[in-house]
């Protein structure tokens, strides 16, 4: 598993629009989780431990888009063991 999603539509939203928890570990293939526009906006807490491939959390189309990020409902986010994080948010090529 490399990606949880990473659809041009709102997939997740429309499938996870109650979505408040999100918790992922031991994906150790896992290069990132989401693409920003596919954010559920209702996420109240983000843990991810032990992933050790993780590059970043939210991938944006191109480096216009790295600096916004929305998540109104954002109370915690853990993040424990990721030695391969290098940002928040990162461009999708990931290699």
């Amino acid at each position: 598993l490399k990606k949880i999603c990473g659809g041009e539509t709102q997939i997740v939203g429309l499938m996870f629009p109650s979505l408040q928890n999100l918790t992922l570990s031991f994906l150790n293939n896992l290069k990132y989780v989401l693409p920003i526009h596919l954010i559920p906006r209702n996420l109240n807490y983000i843990d991810i431990f032990r992933c050790s491939s993780l590059k970043f959390i939210f991938a944006a189309k191109d480096q216009r888009n790295l600096n916004i990020i929305n998540l109104p409902c954002l109370k915690s986010m853990k993040l424990d063991s990721l030695p391969g994080l290098r940002k928040l948010v990162g461009t999708r090529k990931v290699r």
